[in-house]
């Protein structure tokens, strides 16, 4: 351990098990010192709640980036119309209607596409995203659901969207969720914890989660991912399941072909 700063090591005797865990965690605690003044620890337990405060920082830090990349990339062309989570040109005269549950492994293969078919039209189509959380998958993505609502009321539509796109990322899916908590989500964002945890308990997201599911049902959707093509000029409609781009493509211009 001769190569590390003399200045910064701990005064107690090291065993070989925690070498490693010195070399890898060093330079982070390095890192987070706000001044410089030599890192010192004057027992094991000291040095252990430090590696614990390091770890944390960097979890947080890592995180908040995920979400920040993710509300950036939707931010220009999201807006919640009226409750309607809407990604592209709410004016656009046909729009795509993506009922979607964030712990369906299907839902999360196919969802960039949907991102990737406004992107590519974003003068002519529109998304707009309703939650359908499956019974089946449990607890986990109601919480997911109403955690992306949150969002959305306490940051804004970018944020929402910037949730639905990273649980999908990182769930591992059929119930079993991501290892993120509401608490997680809110502190990515700069929203008080306490907040965002009174706001998933209040009756109003759950009514608006109901609204999006009770939409579902209306429109006959039987499982998840459902996509519904609209012209809101003729009103006619195309429903069909998850695809990549090529597949929705050629959805959409079926739609456009039967004007």
């Amino acid at each position: 351990m001769t190569d590390l700063n003399d200045a910064r090591m701990a005064k107690f005797t090291l065993s070989i098990k925690h070498i490693k865990t010195i070399v890898i965690v060093y330079s982070l605690l390095a890192a987070f010192a706000t001044t410089a003044e030599p890192i010192v620890f004057n027992s094991e337990e000291e040095f252990i709640e430090a590696v614990a405060k390091a770890q944390k920082v960097i979890r947080e830090r890592e995180i908040k980036a995920l979400f920040g990349k993710a509300e950036t990339e939707y931010a220009a062309l999201s807006s919640n119309d009226k409750d309607r989570l809407i990604y592209g040109n709410a004016n656009a005269r046909y729009a795509v209607t993506e009922y979607s549950d964030i712990e369906c492994p299907a839902c999360r293969y196919y969802y960039p596409y949907t991102k990737q078919l406004v992107d590519k039209y974003p003068d002519e189509i529109a998304l707009e995203f309703k939650h359908f959380p499956l019974d089946f998958h449990g607890a986990k993505a109601i919480e997911e659901a109403k955690s992306a609502i949150c969002a959305s009321k306490l940051r804004g539509s970018a944020a929402e969207f910037a949730v639905i796109d990273v649980v999908f990322a990182k769930t591992r899916s059929n119930g079993d969720g991501a290892e993120l908590t509401p608490s997680d989500i809110a502190k990515a964002f700069d929203i008080n914890p306490d907040a965002f945890n009174q706001c998933l308990l209040d009756p109003q997201t759950e009514a608006l989660l109901q609204e999006s599911i009770d939409a579902g049902f209306k429109a006959k959707i039987n499982g998840t991912p459902t996509l519904i093509f609209t012209d809101t000029k003729t009103g006619k409609t195309l429903m069909t399941g998850g695809g990549d781009l090529k597949f929705l493509e050629e959805q959409f211009k079926q739609l456009k072909e039967h004007n």
